[in-house]
Formats: structure tokens, sequence, C-alpha cells
């Protein structure tokens, strides 16, 4: 009986280093890939389709006319000189984007994109491989999907950049706070009267992403996305 016992244990065991190898090794390629031109900024955007989606591979972004005429909220440092704020405003914005309100998140998409939906990160997350229990649990979850989204060329292209946040305790101090540490994403909701947004989180060398809620006054990055275009 011990040694049917002992048997079963290892065939167990043996089943689950399994399952988290296969899971540890997934590996998710764009069905398609492409390039699209903000008419409006002139600002190109490579995207990359994953499921039924083709999602922008970088954070939207915008012009220095519109810092200069508000449209937008970019972080600074207000300890710093003119000229070296806008040395680094305009290097944090072409490596990570601009940090938006929710409500001028939602203005600022381009024409046939649209700021990427709960449902849109849902299903992003589903097709990278989280199990379907975890999809609307709030707070930290999956396995690997935090890592393969920060893949680059050689995996899902994704490359989601890390451009932190911009908050009621860093707006105080004029900083940005987890540059490069954290990427705060809105997911637009269709509550619209709710003072709330969905958001999500993802962490440098993470393999787990954050779903959660916060105020719209904060500012966070935008990844775009568009329903699949036939090419």
């Amino acid at each position: 009986m011990r040694i049917k016992t002992f048997m079963i244990s290892i065939v167990f065991l043996t089943l689950l280093f399994a399952c988290e190898k296969d899971e540890k090794e997934l590996t998710v390629k764009p069905k398609a890939e492409g390039v699209f031109v903000d008419n409006r900024t002139g600002i190109e955007y490579s995207w990359v389709r994953i499921g039924n989606l083709d999602w922008m591979v970088q954070n939207l972004s915008g012009t220095f006319d519109d810092i200069e005429l508000g449209s937008v909220e970019p972080y600074y440092n207000t300890d710093e000189s003119d000229d070296k704020q806008l040395e680094d405003i305009m290097g944090n914005m072409e490596k990570y984007g601009f940090l938006y309100t929710y409500e001028k998140a939602l203005a600022a998409a381009p024409e046939g994109w649209r700021v990427a939906t709960d449902e849109d990160w849902q299903q992003l997350e589903k097709a990278l491989g989280m199990k379907d229990n975890e999809l609307d649990q709030l707070g930290f979850r999956g396995s690997i999907q935090g890592e393969l989204m920060q893949q680059g060329a050689d995996g899902t292209g994704l490359h989601m950049q890390l451009g932190g946040y911009y908050g009621w305790f860093s707006e105080s101090r004029g900083k940005c706070d987890y540059l490069g540490v954290y990427g705060f994403f809105w997911a637009a909701s269709a509550d619209e009267n709710s003072e709330k947004a969905v958001y999500r989180k993802i962490v440098y060398n993470s393999p787990q992403v954050y779903r959660g809620t916060t105020l719209k006054i904060k500012r966070m990055s935008v990844r775009c996305v568009r329903d699949a275009q036939d090419k």
C-alpha cells in the first residue's frame, strides 16, 4: 500500500512540474503586425495582433504642442531647471509615452482605435494563457502573463513600457513615481459616472498582472487597440 501511495505521489509531482515547465516555456507570437501613423501628430506606432485584437506596441504619446496647449498633462520634475525639465519630458515621452488622466485618455485615442477596455485586457490575458477563473479577480493574477506582455520582437512583441504613474502624493512633489519599475495602464469602462476606473499594473520582472480600480484623476499610461483588421 505504501509503495502504491508513493508511486501515485511521484506521478502527481511529475505532472505538476511538467505543467509548470510548460507554462514557463509558453511562447505566444503575434498573428500579424504592422505600422499605424497618427495623422494628428505624425507619430508612428507599431502594432501586433494577439487573438482578435491589434495592440499598439508603444504607449500613447503626443507632441510638444500638446504640452503647451494643455491638452495632456505630462509628468515633470519641478526641482529642475526649465531646460532640464523639457529635456526630461521629451525623453520620457519618446520612451514611455504620456501619462493621462482617465478622461483625457479617452479623448486622446486616434480615429479607428480605442483605449483598451477591461474586456480587451481580459481577452489579451486569456490569449496569453490566464485561467478563466482569474480574469475577473482583483489584485495580482496569472502566472506568466506579466512577463509575456513585456516581451519584445522575440516574443509577443507587446513590449509594455513601464511609465510609472502620477497621483496625489507624486503630484505634490512634482515627480513621477515608479518610472521603469511599474507600468500603470487605464482600462476604459462603460461606467462614466463613477469616480474610479479599472486599470492594470505590470511590474518589472514579474510574471503576474495586477487588476484594480483607482481615481480617474490620476495619470497613467495608455495602450490603444482596435478590432483585427484585414490586411
